[in-house]
């Protein structure tokens, strides 16, 4: 109680965590929720790029070749950027 009234602390420090369905230890980034403690079923990263495949996740080799091919893609969009607007 402080100056007679009650108060209530709540000791729970929430965290996000997100669905690990094929139970590879990387969680879907798109199906998350808060908890004050890890659910069953749920990971603390939401790196994976399939998680309906335990072998496809955020280290996999497809995973590797598709972050490489988004960021061979961002290369090219800037650089067409550059060549349609120079700067002057």
């Amino acid at each position: 109680m402080v100056g007679g009234v009650a108060t209530w602390v709540d000791p729970c420090v929430s965290s996000l965590y997100y669905a690990d369905t094929d139970s590879d230890g990387y969680g879907d980034n798109s199906v998350l929720t808060v908890a004050c403690a890890q659910p069953v079923g749920y990971v603390s990263n939401g790196d994976d790029c399939d998680d309906s495949d335990a072998n496809i996740n955020g280290l996999s080799l497809y995973g590797t070749k598709m972050l490489t091919m988004m960021a061979m893609e961002i290369v090219v969009f800037l650089l067409q950027l550059v060549v349609d607007h120079p700067v002057m």
